[in-house]
C-alpha cells in the first residue's frame, strides 16, 4: 500500500484533529524547511523517524565501456536519508 500525499495529509487530519488546511499549511512550511536546510548544508534529524542530510561524493575516475575510455566524474551532492534506529525494528520486528 503506498500512501500518497493526500492521504498522508488526511490521515494526519484525522490523527491530530486538525483542520485539513492547517495540515496542509504545516507539511508544504516543513517541505520549504527542508529543501532550504539541504542548500544551506544542514543536517535535520526526527528523533524516532528519519535523518536527512546532505553528501558531497568525491570526484572519481570512471570508465565508460561504450567510449572505451576512462573519465573524471566530477564532485557532487546528494542527500541521504536514514531511518531511526526505532523505525528500522519496527520493520524488522514484521517479518
Amino acid at each position: 500500500m503506498v500512501l500518497h500525499n493526500l492521504d498522508v495529509r488526511n490521515r494526519l487530519a484525522e490523527k491530530t484533529g486538525l483542520y485539513k488546511k492547517d495540515v496542509n499549511l504545516v507539511l508544504d512550511a516543513f517541505r520549504e524547511l527542508v529543501y532550504e536546510e539541504m542548500e544551506e548544508g544542514n543536517m535535520i534529524l526526527l528523533k524516532n523517524l528519519f535523518r536527512i542530510e546532505p553528501i558531497t561524493i568525491k570526484a572519481t575516475k570512471r570508465y565508460d565501456i561504450r567510449q572505451k575510455d576512462f573519465f573524471m566524474d566530477d564532485e557532487h551532492k546528494k542527500i541521504k536519508i536514514k531511518p531511526s534506529r526505532n523505525l528500522d525494528k519496527t520493520m524488522k520486528a514484521k517479518k
